[in-house]
């Protein structure tokens, strides 16, 4: 069922989660292998690591060996094959805890829980990184819980080391959470820990630095220049400064009656998983004190939590003082269901709305180029060059930049519901909401300029 589900939500989600789901993972991966992609000013000022696009890379050059091309959609799928660890660990993190009704309750909540289901197949950084940490954590506590805290073997140790690292090379703002696991960890496991902890965390941490000093020049600059570029020169606070309680209203907003008894569940669990349930809080305490908040920032969080509440469904399920096992697991999968469905869809079907578009126009025998046409052209909701045909140009159309490219570099356009209006040899194929794609001309002349979008988009940013 979780992977029957993952599946059709990548087809259901053709769009971003954000605008750096494509644009700082996916381009950058598809532009190393093509030469053709979208470099956001992030890119050109350095303070992107290549570990994570690197990855991607792989599984694009993986997908045209079988024969697919270079296929986004491949790559999303093997991102949710691998997001089946986190429903794994949730099973067997269940049993050791509470028996079958644990296994079954924990099971489910990975399995069909919105936002794990929903930021399953997705290229973000804050996406891998927090899968990894949730994935860390369960592996110490079904080893402490099988053989006893003072007897975790050393192999177990060095994985759980390897996983910290790992979560922190693909996010390194996840470090204070996985400063604060650390140290809890080997206080409970004793300071033979530390040994084979910082082996396993030092690899992966060594490896962002070689990666960092390979393509961008100086080790680990992708973390140094963006602290420095985001903190000491506030370019962080030109995409928004939020109130402190943004993360606990924005939740609520997405899982809304379930909000409460999700909260309830996590406060019940708390004394007797203590480990578990302090990073979340730490994760929500931090990330509230800084001013640009997004809410897939806090993603690393939610795994935790919902695994603690699911402990306290699960041994209230065991002990008699919740309906019968299977009732309540169907409840809980319809409640899980009820909630992507209602709260989350309609954030993707207005994310999805220029990305049906731009599928719509590859698929046209004659599309020769494309342009995106308006004040900021929508460019963040559209694909990049990874989701356009081979050896077609993407273009974007400002108002400040509407002369730099002839009109006869493209003949298919995606602008307002009124371009057709404005432009009398337009003519409207399809629209979605606001936005519609139109045909403009039937050939494109000279040679297409695969630079045009990231220039505008760069200097938008400035």
């Amino acid at each position: 069922m979780a992977l029957v589900v993952r599946i059709l939500m990548i087809f259901l989600s053709p769009g971003p989660l954000r605008a750096d789901e494509f644009f700082q993972y996916m381009e950058p991966a598809y532009y190393k292998l093509t030469g053709h992609g979208v470099l956001t000013w992030e890119w050109q000022a350095g303070i992107r690591s290549w570990l994570l696009p690197d990855m991607i890379a792989q599984i694009l050059k993986a997908g045209h060996a079988l024969g697919l091309g270079y296929s986004t959609i491949f790559v999303r799928i093997v991102f949710a094959l691998c997001s089946l660890g986190l429903v794994a660990g949730f099973v067997y993190a269940g049993w050791v805890t509470e028996g079958i009704s644990g296994a079954w309750i924990c099971g489910m909540s990975a399995a069909l829980w919105p936002d794990m289901v929903n930021d399953s197949f997705r290229t973000l950084g804050e996406t891998v990184s927090g899968n990894i940490m949730a994935l860390s954590v369960m592996l110490i506590y079904i080893a402490m819980k099988k053989q006893g805290k003072a007897h975790v073997g050393f192999p177990i140790l060095f994985a759980f080391g390897l996983l910290t690292g790992l979560s922190f090379a693909f996010r390194f703002h996840l470090a204070p959470a996985l400063c604060l696991e650390v140290m809890i960890v080997v206080w409970l496991t004793g300071a033979r820990s530390v040994l084979p902890v910082a082996a396993g965390l030092l690899l992966p941490v060594c490896m962002l630095g070689l990666v960092d000093y390979q393509t961008l020049g100086h080790p680990f600059q992708s973390i140094y220049k963006n602290f420095y570029l985001n903190v000491n020169e506030g370019v962080a606070l030109r995409y928004g400064s939020m109130p402190a309680v943004f993360y606990p209203f924005g939740l609520f907003h997405l899982w809304g009656a379930a909000f409460l008894p999700l909260c309830w569940l996590f406060w019940k669990g708390m004394p007797e998983h203590r480990y578990m349930a302090s990073i979340p809080l730490f994760i929500l305490l931090y990330h509230s004190m800084i001013s640009h908040k997004e809410i897939s920032f806090v993603y690393a969080a939610i795994p935790i939590l919902v695994l603690v509440a699911s402990f306290a469904l699960s041994k209230m399920a065991r002990s008699g003082r919740a309906i019968h096992l299977s009732l309540l697991v169907g409840s809980l999968a319809i409640v899980e269901l009820g909630v992507l469905a209602s709260s989350y869809a309609d954030a993707i079907h207005k994310n999805n709305r220029i990305m049906a578009l731009q599928v719509k126009a590859n698929k046209m025998p004659d599309m020769c180029g494309l342009a995106l046409v308006g004040q900021d052209g929508g460019w963040w909701l559209s694909g990049g060059y990874s989701h356009m045909k081979p050896n077609r140009a993407l273009y974007l159309l400002t108002d400040t930049t509407e002369g730099d490219v002839p009109s006869t570099k493209y003949n298919y356009v995606i602008g307002g519901d009124g371009y057709n209006i404005f432009n009398k040899d337009s003519q409207k194929i399809i629209c979605k909401n606001d936005v519609c794609l139109y045909h403009v001309n039937s050939t494109c002349d000279g040679a297409p300029d695969y630079t045009q979008f990231s220039r505008t988009v760069v200097r938008m940013n400035r």
